[in-house]
């Protein structure tokens, strides 16, 4: 049995309250041609608004690209934005026994993501924020391409 080939789809956006929407979307798109499994399908579009949302909500950023490949082992989301660098992985995870009253503010969509995805990281890359976020996929039979 050969393993499914390789399939990409790559977006250049302006940064804009369309942008996690947008985002979502086309990676539900991406999902649906590819037959990924629901729970990856979940996971990496939970992960991807998240970020896109504190790209719009945060960052400098003026243009975003974003990609998507999957092969037969594993889906990789990577996002670059022109902003300021921020590391959103040296955000630390927050104290979730703490009550809500007592826990600071933000922390919890990059804890999520983190949850969420098997594997992510950050690197600032010809003067642009970079982030890789990778999901395996739980059968190479489920990936029907």
């Amino acid at each position: 049995m050969h393993p499914a080939p390789a399939a990409r789809a790559a977006f250049r956006a302006a940064n804009s309250v369309d942008l996690t929407r947008v985002g979502s979307g086309r990676l539900g798109e991406f999902a649906e041609q590819n037959a990924l499994p629901a729970a990856v399908r979940f996971a990496a579009d939970h992960a991807l608004s998240e970020l896109l949302q504190n790209i719009i909500d945060h960052s400098t950023a003026g243009e975003i690209e974003y990609e998507f490949t999957v092969d037969a082992h594993r889906l990789t989301l990577t996002i670059l934005d022109d902003g300021a660098p921020f590391d959103p992985l040296s955000v630390p995870s927050p104290d979730l026994e703490l009550s809500i009253d007592d826990r600071p503010i933000g922390g919890l969509g990059v804890h999520m993501m983190r949850k969420l995805m098997d594997g992510i990281s950050y690197q600032r890359l010809n003067g642009r924020n970079q982030i890789v976020m990778t999901k395996r996929i739980s059968s190479p039979s489920q990936l029907n391409s």
